[in-house]
């Protein structure tokens, strides 16, 4: 009789690793998908040193995979970009200046004089009051902006440190005057 519950156990345990396994799996072929040598940056991936960004332009699948953890961090903020974007939109009718989230994800192309591509994005959206003003923004979430206020505390270092430029490449890109 006792050997049914050591039996039982190994069987959840062999399910739970079962699950896990493929959560993991799920989480990095996500990343990978994204992995192609290209021509342009990511206004995402903007860095301090120059080679590491050539790197990820032509030799992305060099790097190994982050940590599932730092993966499923990924995830969740994606998730919550999703959830941000929807309470815009329910609020924005209740405004004193109504608005609405246009533009969703809509790439975007900062190019050289000559033509050539440089950096390419997406934006979170922009928001257009009934006014015809418009504001893009760009929803980050995550411990390290938990005390974000300012543009120039987002410069200060880690991985927000190059936030502040993604936002100024969405706002040439489109010739906007502030986000």
């Amino acid at each position: 009789m006792s050997a049914l519950p050591k039996q039982a156990e190994m069987v959840r345990s062999s399910l739970i690793d079962e699950i896990q396994d493929a959560w993991i799996a799920d989480l990095v072929d996500d990343w990978q998908s994204e992995r192609k040598p290209r021509q342009h940056i990511y206004a995402s991936q903007r860095r301090s040193c120059v080679r590491r960004m050539t790197l990820d332009m032509t030799h992305p699948n060099d790097e190994p995979p982050p940590s599932a953890d730092a993966l499923e961090r990924m995830r969740r903020g994606r998730e919550r970009e999703r959830a941000i974007k929807a309470r815009l939109d329910h609020i924005g009718v209740r405004s004193k200046m109504p608005f609405e989230v246009i533009r969703s994800q809509e790439r975007f192309e900062v190019k050289d004089r000559d033509g050539i591509v440089l950096i390419v994005g997406k934006i979170d959206g922009i928001i257009q009051f009934e006014t015809g003003h418009r504001v893009i923004f760009e929803v980050k979430s995550g411990e390290g902006t938990r005390n974000v206020e300012t543009i120039e505390d987002r410069d200060a270092g880690g991985w927000i440190q190059h936030m502040p430029d993604q936002l100024l490449a969405y706002l040439l890109a489109s010739e906007q005057p502030f986000g």
